[in-house]
């Protein structure tokens, strides 16, 4: 089993429930367009549906502590200001460093 863990709270209901009823409705919203990263979202749960017997995908609150999702937090950022447009290995494996990183993009 795998869990997943996000601070988006969209994201997790809009993969594990909300995509469901999305889906029926192509995704559009009540103006006749699309909802906002429908692409993205219909991936991501047709994955999830693929795979939802051994994967749990969670909610956990921004900022509070949550040690992975502080990291990924950090990464993100760093990302954003280096303007990465490709995968890179970041070179400290020392989470207390990664922490000190700050947390603005």
């Amino acid at each position: 089993e795998v869990t997943l863990f996000s601070d988006s709270e969209y994201a997790v209901l809009g993969i594990t429930e909300r995509a469901y009823r999305w889906k029926q409705k192509e995704y559009e919203v009540g103006s006749g367009e699309k909802r906002p990263n429908y692409q993205l979202v219909d991936t991501c749960h047709r994955f999830y549906n693929e795979f939802k017997s051994t994967l749990k995908i969670e909610h956990v609150a921004a900022h509070s502590g949550f040690e992975g999702n502080e990291i990924a937090d950090r990464m993100a950022c760093l990302a954003i200001k280096t303007k990465a447009n490709e995968l890179i290995e970041f070179e400290s494996t020392n989470v207390a460093n990664i922490l000190k990183l700050n947390a603005d993009a």
